[in-house]
């Protein structure tokens, strides 16, 4: 035979108390939802921890963007007057020149 815990009477019989299996049920259940809600929030902060580091990194990521567009910009302009100077060289229209980047081939198109 089970032995169980007998529930001691409230002291005021005015005060209604449950039984030892009411008891036992409610605090099972109010210790499922506590962690039930203990779990989302660990979630929640997991997600704002996440969203955190996204930022970081999108904001690395465009940063280095902005570093590449810097060096393109600055090489474009040496691009430019290199390709100007061979123009002359060679005595071709820089603005109908093309350059086989294989072969190394000026051609007027």
């Amino acid at each position: 035979m089970r032995k169980t815990k007998k529930v001691v009477p409230a002291a005021d019989p005015t005060v209604m108390q449950l039984t030892e299996v009411e008891s036992l049920r409610w605090g099972k259940l109010d210790a499922e939802i506590r962690n039930l809600l203990q779990g989302a929030r660990l979630e929640e902060l997991e997600i704002e921890a996440l969203n955190r580091l996204y930022v970081a990194q999108k904001q690395t990521r465009e940063t280095m963007k902005q570093s590449y567009l810097r060096d393109v910009e600055r090489l474009k302009k040496e691009y430019v007057e290199f390709t100007q100077r061979l123009a002359e060289k060679y005595h071709v229209d820089p603005k109908k020149m093309t350059i086989d980047p294989d072969t190394g081939v000026i051609r007027e198109i």
